[in-house]
């Protein structure tokens, strides 16, 4: 799926979930690839979902960051 077919199908399940009441819906969370960014930025551009915030996580950055610094210390991955 690309950016606008996953906001559609996101928007939809939003629908079900609130009763089709949108205000009730503050935040999505995904990761940060270039398709899930595209995919935030068609909420902005949407009137009725304008207000979601998109809250990126990036965890699989976190762990190689965390296993870099690891690796500085001289720490063994186990």
């Amino acid at each position: 799926m690309g950016a606008k077919e996953l906001a559609a199908y996101t928007i939809k399940q939003a629908k079900e979930i609130t009763d089709g009441d949108l205000s009730k819906w503050a935040s999505t969370t995904t990761n940060t690839c270039l398709t899930i960014i595209a995919f935030s930025a068609e909420f902005q551009r949407n009137p009725k979902t304008k207000h979601v915030i998109p809250i990126p996580c990036d965890s699989h950055s976190l762990q190689l960051l965390i296993q870099d610094i690891l690796l500085q210390l001289g720490i063994k991955p186990y």
